[in-house]
């Protein structure tokens, strides 16, 4: 019921709140839905999981494989280096195990190498 005091309308019935009741049948069916799908994700991420270890380990691979690949070119380059300033296999064979310096300073130091013979000559 509805009273009106000083111009402004009042409502004498407060607001009841209530509570909605779904059916148990439907609750139960619901429910059912939510922990198939619930264990489902739980698969997908179990799935997920796997394939980024196995994508790591991929990439570590590749990782090694490339640092092989440039440690191969590098002594190939200083091979070459050595074969161009007129150094015979037999002799730059005995040289490179025995450079102790980083592997980035090998080509360097080939060419030092090579500089000093020629100088020598």
């Amino acid at each position: 019921m509805v009273r009106e005091s000083d111009g402004i309308l009042v409502n004498e019935n407060p607001v009841q709140s209530k509570v909605l009741m779904i059916p148990k049948f439907r609750f139960d069916e619901v429910n059912e839905k939510y922990k198939k799908y619930k264990k489902d994700v739980v698969l997908l991420m179990d799935k997920l999981d796997e394939k980024d270890k196995e994508n790591s380990k991929l990439l570590n691979d590749i990782k090694s494989i490339k640092k092989a690949y440039d440690n191969a070119l590098l002594n190939l380059k200083v091979k070459e280096t050595f074969v161009e300033g007129g150094i015979f296999k037999e002799q730059y064979e005995t040289i490179i195990p025995k450079m102790t310096c980083r592997e980035d300073e090998k080509l360097d130091l080939a060419k030092a190498i090579v500089e000093l013979i020629k100088q020598t000559k």
